[in-house]
């Protein structure tokens, strides 16, 4: 069988413009749109020019303003950093001179007080140290107008002790105050109270009724010897004196006018002189005395050395060094201590001979509150520990 032969026809493709042409083209398709005619933007006027410029100047200057400004900030606050730490070291100066203290000082009398004759040189010698003299005690007290023989003092706070770090935080500008003191006296002559029987005590137990209970009452009596030398004796009253003091109310007995200008001076300086006795016995505890001499032998050194604690005497320190003999025994003997209360009581008892003015010790033995703190004082850890009378 002769072989079959198939041929195929091959359409041609349209040309590719043809593809492209207009007419072939969906009358749905959207029609571009027109190339927008390239227009220039229109020239700046002379005020608009200016106004741009202006607001470029502004701008740089306030910028210029914001920089300057941020510059004295921090200048301005390290000026008062250094201001701060230099009223923080002004105010933990170590006050020795208690006259110093009576330029934040002011006393104040009562009614009665004011017509004596030594007040006008009470004024005139603590004035010299810029203390104040004022006839109104109980502006901020009312309940006290009653007792015109009272005499208080107050000081004016420039800082503030810290107990956490033991120095006296400076006050800002403003916030300074005035500080009613803790302490107040009253004051009699001989006459007024030679013939009341329990007048004193009376007055004394109303005033601390008005008064809180930390606040210190003392009683000053002028010419009570003389008059009572004049007079006989007064037996009633001197028991009244007794039971004052058994009430912890002091009683400062003055034999001339001149005498009490001195007390009241004394007092006032002494109680500004307080705080900073506290602060002055708050560090080194073994060493409060800047004027420190040395031992002729270790033994020697071993006493000067513990009676560099406060309230810790010679006679008491050679006790002590007779019983422990040397340092390292006094440890020794503090570090086999099972608890701080066996330490605190180690030395209870130690023989005690002399007292400080040299006369004979009544006491004979050590008592347990030096006994412990000598305890602190070697064997204690923490260096802020306030190591002083009373503590």
């Amino acid at each position: 069988m002769p072989p079959i032969i198939i041929l195929y026809c091959v359409q041609p493709s349209p040309k590719r413009k043809q593809l492209h042409d207009s007419s072939a083209e969906d009358d749905s398709s959207p029609a571009r749109p027109a190339k927008k005619a390239s227009q220039r933007k229109p020239r700046k006027t002379e005020e608009e020019k200016a106004r741009e410029k202006a607001e470029k100047e502004a701008q740089k200057a306030a910028k210029k303003a914001e920089t300057q400004l941020k510059r004295d900030m921090a200048k301005q606050a390290k000026a008062d950093e250094k201001e701060n730490k230099k009223r923080t070291q002004d105010a933990n100066k170590l006050v020795i001179n208690k006259k110093d203290t009576l330029k934040d000082a002011f006393i104040e009398l009562g009614a009665s007080l004011t017509t004596l004759s030594f007040v006008p040189a009470l004024r005139t010698k603590v004035a010299e140290y810029g203390c104040t003299v004022s006839d109104s005690p109980c502006r901020d007290n009312p309940s006290l107008k009653q007792f015109k023989n009272l005499i208080r003092w107050k000081r004016r706070m420039t800082a503030e002790f810290d107990e956490s770090t033991k120095e006296f935080i400076p006050l800002a500008p403003g916030k300074e105050y005035i500080r009613t003191e803790l302490t107040c006296m009253l004051y009699w002559h001989a006459a007024e109270i030679a013939d009341s029987k329990g007048h004193i005590l009376n007055v004394v137990a109303s005033l601390r009724s008005v008064l809180s209970h930390k606040h210190q009452v003392m009683v000053m009596i002028l010419g009570w010897e003389r008059h009572k030398k004049k007079r006989g004796e007064k037996r009633d009253v001197e028991n009244e004196f007794v039971d004052l003091q058994i009430e912890r109310c002091p009683v400062i007995h003055v034999e001339d006018e001149e005498s009490a200008v001195t007390w009241i001076y004394n007092l006032t300086a002494d109680l500004g002189m307080k705080p900073h006795k506290l602060l002055q016995k708050s560090y080194l505890s073994f060493c409060p005395n800047t004027k420190i001499t040395t031992g002729i032998d270790p033994n020697d050194t071993f006493k000067k050395m513990l009676s560099q604690i406060p309230m810790i005497t010679e006679s008491a320190a050679a006790g002590i060094a007779e019983e422990r003999h040397t340092l390292n025994t006094l440890f020794e003997a503090f570090e086999a201590c099972a608890t701080d209360r066996e330490r605190s009581e180690l030395l209870f008892n130690t023989e005690i001979r002399y007292n400080k003015d040299g006369t004979s010790s009544k006491r004979g033995a050590l008592k347990g509150v030096l006994a412990a703190r000598v305890a602190t004082v070697m064997w204690g850890e923490d260096p802020l520990r306030v190591v002083a009378a009373g503590s």
